[in-house]
């Protein structure tokens, strides 16, 4: 069984607000009973993380274990200084020191596609005329992805 979050993949657009990972967490872990498993598991990244680690903060007994691979681990303190761009806390030892610049340096440099995300760019296609015509949105990367598949199946081409 593999669900997909409200208004993605092959789930319909949710009818209401709301739907953050508390509420689909307890919405899966319902639909998982209905489906009638009596045991199950849950795996999750990226937002099915956060789900995951409602889905195990229920307490339901059906759960018998997760696996995520994004988890949000980082003490509130050690995570509030990697956002500000702080130094390294003291006492750190040398692998939590490693994580701790890592973390920094994906405040720094990685949120690019999260703070994207928060401006909602999807409403874009709604007030500027582009629903329904999908075509003018995706025909430059078409052209563009077109003529590298020509080059690269050319006989010039080192592949032949």
């Amino acid at each position: 069984m593999i669900p997909s979050l409200p208004g993605y993949g092959f789930s319909g657009k949710p009818t209401v607000t709301g739907w953050d990972p508390i509420r689909i967490a307890r919405a899966w872990v319902v639909l998982m009973k209905r489906l009638g498993y009596k045991r199950f598991v849950a795996q999750g990244g990226d937002w099915g993380n956060a789900v995951t680690e409602q889905m195990s903060l229920l307490g339901a007994p059906e759960l018998i274990g997760i696996h995520t691979n994004m988890p949000a681990t980082v003490p509130p303190d050690i995570d509030k200084a990697a956002f500000a761009g702080a130094p390294a806390p003291a006492g750190l030892s040398a692998d939590e020191k490693h994580a701790y610049e890592q973390l920094a340096y994906f405040y720094k440099h990685g949120l690019g596609y999260a703070n994207e995300m928060a401006n909602r760019p999807q409403t874009l296609y709604a007030h500027r005329g582009f629903a329904g015509r999908p075509g003018r949105l995706d025909a430059r990367p078409r052209r563009a992805q077109h003529g590298a598949h020509r080059r690269a199946s050319s006989t010039d081409s080192p592949r032949g």
